[in-house]
């Protein structure tokens, strides 16, 4: 388990229509998010459904664990802090 530290940066909620899925829209949003704060690391918490897009725009990422019986979550960071020192593959 690694010791995370606090950032400032937190995407809360992300979502595109499934009709607009994979067309490059949500990586937009985050680009956008990326672009309003340069420089800085941004956080979001995920469950493996949505773990691969953050994968695919360069994120670090890091289990938490079972959070809710039966549902792993994920702690993923933008590439300028890693999820974490080991920076776990998932």
């Amino acid at each position: 388990m690694g010791v995370f530290e606090q950032l400032d940066l937190e995407l809360l909620h992300i979502a595109t229509d499934p009709g607009w899925e994979r067309q490059g829209v949500g990586a937009a949003m985050v680009e956008w998010v990326q672009a309003q704060h340069p420089g800085d690391p941004i956080e979001a918490e995920t469950d493996g459904d949505a773990v691969g897009f953050y994968r695919a725009i360069g994120f670090g990422i890091a289990s938490r664990g079972e959070m809710y019986p039966g549902i792993e979550r994920f702690r993923v960071v933008s590439e300028s802090q890693p999820a974490s020192d080991a920076h776990q593959a998932v």
